[in-house]
């Protein structure tokens, strides 16, 4: 009676020993290897290189955006400082014409006495020399004065015409930059996702090495008490 459970102890002893060495045999067949886990490991580290310069990339076209969106508001800005700089110059203009006119009409109903009537009735040479150098004088000054404000309005006209150009400009790179960022996003979750999956992977594969290793030791436990 001892003897039998003596040998059905021993039988399931070595029962145990050949069930934990056959999933251990199976486990070291499946357990991946060095290599494997080491290429992956590579993988997930290019992986990664590639992200933070793609992140650059996305940065740059953030900036970028920013930057022009930036200076089309300032040229925005310039462009109605101008249109209120012209709106002021367009009136000093119709003042100074106004005046202009006035004095031209002034002379043609109420002629002002010329040099030679000045001369004549005070017999005084200077005077009428004054006389005439204060009507050229007042005639040149009004005429200057409206070629100046007709010169300035078209140089701030030019200056528009610049600035409106610019900001187009500026709204254009705005919007292309705005496309680069959303490209770069995409392009960065699309590999982000991939990233995950290859550390996913690579956690696998390590887990099952692990399972493998203690598999074995295990079995080597089973194989010494037996």
């Amino acid at each position: 009676m001892r003897r039998s459970r003596m040998a059905a102890l021993c039988l399931c002893m070595l029962g145990l020993v050949m069930v934990v060495g056959g999933v251990c045999a199976a486990a070291a067949q499946s357990a991946p290897g060095r290599d494997a886990i080491d290429a992956r490991r590579e993988q997930v580290r290019a992986l990664e290189a590639e992200l933070s310069a793609i992140d650059v990339q996305a940065d740059e076209a953030a900036d970028a955006q920013a930057r022009s969106e930036q200076r089309a508001r300032a040229l925005q800005r310039e462009i109605a400082s101008n249109r209120n700089t012209a709106r002021r110059v367009r009136v000093r203009q119709t003042a100074a014409r106004a005046r202009l006119t006035e004095r031209l009409v002034s002379l043609y109903t109420h002629p002002e006495p010329g040099a030679v009537a000045v001369l004549l009735s005070t017999g005084n040479l200077r005077d009428a020399v004054l006389v005439r150098d204060l009507q050229i004088r007042a005639g040149r000054r009004d005429a200057a004065t409206v070629a100046s404000l007709r010169e300035a309005r078209q140089e701030l006209e030019r200056i528009r015409r610049s600035l409106v150009a610019q900001r187009a400009a500026s709204v254009r790179a705005a919007q292309q930059a705005r496309v680069r960022r959303q490209e770069v996003e995409r392009l960065l979750a699309r590999r982000r996702a991939v990233l995950d999956s290859a550390r996913d992977a690579l956690d696998g594969l390590i887990a099952r090495r692990e399972r493998a290793a203690a598999l074995a030791r295990a079995r080597a436990a089973a194989e010494a008490a037996g």
